[in-house]
């Protein structure tokens, strides 16, 4: 027993069609999806739609099709441009973040050292503890002048007055200085 192929037309859309009917009462179209009945022993093919209702389907069929298709589109580019908004947001948020590490890699890269704190935190730290750190940090040229001006219980020994780094007395822990550069740290 093989597979009976039957070559028809549709009689919704006129497709020419290859169907196995052997044992079916019914087959679809696979074009458009019309039902056709088959009546095997006289070879006979009918359709019981009536085709005006069944065009008036197809017609709505197909527009509810168009429709999904259009309304996949508009989600798809609503989807394409919320998903941009918020990568250039996450860009503009990290932006700054980026710069920064990439500024601060090219001054340690050209041997520069970043001075790790403020010149205002280090007034009034202990001036040993500071000299200390400076040292650390990477500075080689570090002086230290004693004011002998603390008085007893109004100020107290070794706090730092002023820091200078390279001549400038005002930084900020991010500032980035030659090691070369004098470090003159003045306390009382």
């Amino acid at each position: 027993m093989g597979i009976k192929l039957v070559e028809l037309r549709c009689p919704f859309c006129n497709a020419g069609i290859s169907l196995n009917v052997k044992g079916k009462k019914n087959v679809f179209c696979p074009y458009c999806g019309g039902q056709i009945f088959i009546d095997d022993n006289e070879h006979i093919y009918t359709y019981k739609i009536n085709k005006s209702e069944f065009i008036h389907e197809r017609y709505t069929n197909d527009a509810d099709m168009y429709r999904e298709k259009r309304k996949y589109k508009e989600n798809k580019r609503t989807d394409l441009i919320f998903i941009g908004f918020v990568v250039v947001l996450v860009l503009l948020c990290f932006a700054p973040y980026v710069q920064t590490w990439l500024y601060e890699n090219k001054q340690i890269n050209n041997g520069m050292v970043k001075v790790g704190q403020s010149s205002s935190e280090m007034e009034g730290k202990n001036y040993r503890t500071v000299q200390e750190e400076l040292r650390s940090a990477g500075f080689k040229n570090i002086v230290t002048i004693n004011l002998d001006d603390a008085i007893f219980f109004i100020q107290d020994s070794e706090t730092i007055e002023s820091v200078s780094i390279g001549g400038e007395t005002y930084f900020v822990a991010d500032d980035f200085f030659d090691p070369e550069d004098t470090v003159i740290i003045s306390y009382h």
